[in-house]
């Protein structure tokens, strides 16, 4: 017999930690800004500005994602602390 096992404090530690790592992407957006004329030239400047537009657009992104995942993962948690506490009150085991 095969058994699944789910501990809602781990799913708690994974959300808190990629909460972080979503606030990490956050702060990023307005780091990578270089000076107007520092670069050495239009063209050059005109390239990096285009890359910069779609890094942010790719973190923007990606930090949607992972606050999606973060509210599932509490959703998740949540629900197979309830499902325990449940299952361990139907037992005689729990409050």
């Amino acid at each position: 017999m095969s058994s699944f096992v789910v501990d809602p404090y781990t799913l708690e530690a994974l959300q808190a930690t990629l909460a972080g790592l979503a606030g990490d992407l956050s702060s990023m957006h307005g780091t990578l800004h270089p000076p107007e004329g520092s670069l050495g030239g239009g063209s050059l400047e005109g390239d990096i500005g285009s890359f910069l537009g779609a890094w942010h657009t790719g973190i923007a992104l990606m930090e949607g994602d992972m606050q999606n995942v973060v509210e599932r993962l509490g959703q998740a948690a949540k629900a197979y602390a309830q499902s325990e506490s449940l299952v361990s009150g139907s037992c005689g085991g729990g409050s």
